[in-house]
């Protein structure tokens, strides 16, 4: 393979590279997330013109430095990448959980919908208000069916929370521990509503704190748009 071949490969892997590792900047300036693809994309084509200027000053030594310094970049990223990039592959994600309990609502399957409520015992809510959050599950899930909801749905907006420390809103979706996921639906008249999911990880999430890991999500309240969490507005109380 003559060196203009393996130019092309190692500039596309060593670029590819340093795009997921430049994902490691977002965790430190959240505000760059929205427009993290502009900013890849830019960064990706600098990078490549740096590899080719090495390249026709027939720098050898540098452009095979760079390409070295990448890989290892890319292992100490790695630990912190791999596990929402598992998420994803294996399709375990806040978006799955909403996809299977519509599913569940559409096929009229009232009791698998209801098994995907959950309401960990880690939050230490008292009897009286798990009660009220499960008649919750039952009503919600029971209108659904009678409005004849639809697979098909939409999701708006998903707001991020983190867990570590004080829980607050974060563009960084891959330390959160809790979202809020907006969805669309649509009934057997066509008529269009939005809900609130709220989807956490029992126990909270120190994901960026302490190690990165891959998390399990549960749904633990679903609501109308215009009424207010029951889950979210209490689990940090003590009862």
């Amino acid at each position: 393979m003559n060196f203009n071949k393996k130019y092309i490969i190692i500039s596309t892997v060593v670029s590819m590279l340093f795009i997921i590792m430049f994902h490691e900047i977002y965790f430190l300036f959240e505000f760059l997330v929205p427009y993290s693809n502009i900013v890849n994309v830019v960064f990706a084509v600098i990078l490549l013109f740096i590899l080719k200027y090495f390249y026709d000053k027939k720098r050898l030594n540098t452009f095979i430095a760079i390409s070295i310094l990448s890989m290892i970049f890319f292992i100490f990223c790695l630990d912190d990448i791999l596990p929402s990039f598992i998420e994803k592959v294996t399709n375990k994600t806040p978006e799955e959980k909403v996809e299977v309990y519509v599913r569940a609502v559409a096929e009229n399957d009232k009791e698998k919908a209801l098994s995907l409520w959950e309401i960990p015992d880690s939050y230490k809510l008292n009897l009286e208000y798990r009660n009220k959050i499960k008649d919750r599950g039952k009503q919600i899930t029971g209108k659904m069916i009678e409005k004849g909801i639809k697979s098909d749905f939409t999701i708006t907006h998903i707001e991020w929370w983190s867990t570590c420390c004080m829980p607050s809103v974060t563009e960084n979706s891959r330390v959160a521990g809790e979202a809020k996921v907006h969805v669309q639906l649509i009934d057997s008249n066509n008529i269009k509503s939005v809900y609130i999911f709220d989807v956490i990880v029992p126990g909270g999430y120190e994901g960026g704190l302490t190690e990165h890991s891959i998390r399990h999500w549960v749904i633990s309240d679903i609501y109308p748009e215009n009424e207010e969490s029951l889950f979210w507005t209490r689990k940090n109380e003590n009862f």
